[in-house]
């Protein structure tokens, strides 16, 4: 859960000129360039504390990505949203944010210095946006192009590559922002979505019970609403069923157990709701692509 505290400190000097201080300087996949830097790896289930930058960020997450983002507006309001597949979230400069990743995740993060952003209008880069990498792409077909460019050339994490990763990089921003500054206007539908406090106790609830069956109802009653409503709802805050989100869970526990070494995959399995063994397999190489014990620790075998 996020907890507010004081924001993340970053040493003077970690970074290249133009963003000192503005980035964190423990991402092992970050290649730095002038007043951009781009950040592209595999990220697992973790709770990355809260942190405001002095740099903007924009965070494009892949398959099976599950992260709930919680950001504080310039009111105090706490607000929060869950990123999926293909989405991306900008965030301005020194917003306040916390995130929890609930399954593991291809990322690619790409920090632009205030000097990067004064080439182009800033009245829609305020505050938080969220948008899908193919809606962008709807207007700007390159945008997909870039992005799949970025994450096949940082998979060998070579120095060889990173003049390369770094002008795709400027490329891919610099088109994510005029896809923005280009749309015109349009009055937006007002869509209403879960509190964060709601989303706390159902978060709570689930945790606790993911080796029972769970109801929709029983998490309903968490958020104090009926189902139906609280289906309406859920579904416009984290974009997908309350049963999916549930499954998430469920995956992510199982994972995190399995690369334990503290227990079988039958263990874990009844540990995490599944039936046996042989259901667990079924989910993960439908949902992972691979068997669970593909995560096992090299002296386990089953």
């Amino acid at each position: 859960m996020p907890t507010r505290g004081k924001s993340t400190s970053i040493p003077a000097g970690l970074e290249s000129p133009s963003i000192a201080g503005a980035i964190p300087p423990n991402r092992r996949a970050l290649i730095k360039g002038h007043g951009i830097s781009v950040y592209c790896d595999r990220q697992r289930p973790y709770n990355w504390p809260e942190q405001a930058q002095a740099a903007a960020k924009v965070l494009i997450a892949f398959s099976p990505a599950c992260c709930r983002v919680t950001w504080w507006d310039q009111a105090g309001e706490e607000l929060s949203r869950t990123i999926g597949d293909g989405e991306m979230m900008l965030l301005a400069p020194g917003i306040r944010h916390s995130k929890r990743w609930l399954n593991e995740a291809g990322i690619i993060i790409i920090y632009l210095s205030d000097a990067w952003l004064s080439q182009f209008p800033r009245s829609k880069f305020e505050g938080v946006v969220v948008e899908s990498i193919r809606n962008c792409s709807l207007h700007d077909p390159l945008i997909w192009s870039l992005t799949n460019e970025i994450r096949q050339a940082c998979i060998p994490h070579q120095d060889d590559n990173r003049a390369q990763v770094l002008a795709l990089g400027n490329c891919l921003a610099a088109r994510l922002v005029r896809s923005l500054n280009r749309r015109e206007p349009a009055a937006q539908p007002i869509v209403r979505r879960l509190n964060p406090e709601a989303m706390r106790r159902v978060d709570e609830f689930i945790e606790a019970r993911l080796a029972e069956k769970v109801s929709v109802v029983a998490v309903a009653k968490q958020a104090r609403l009926s189902a139906s409503h609280f289906g309406t709802l859920f579904k416009a805050t984290t974009g997908m069923s309350c049963l999916q989100y549930i499954l998430q869970y469920r995956l992510a526990r199982a994972r995190a157990l399995i690369a334990s070494g503290a227990y079988t995959v039958g263990q874990v399995a009844h540990m995490t709701g599944f039936s046996d063994h042989s259901h667990l397999t079924a989910v993960f190489s439908r949902r992972l692509g691979v068997p669970p014990r593909a995560f096992l620790p090299p002296d386990r075998i089953v």
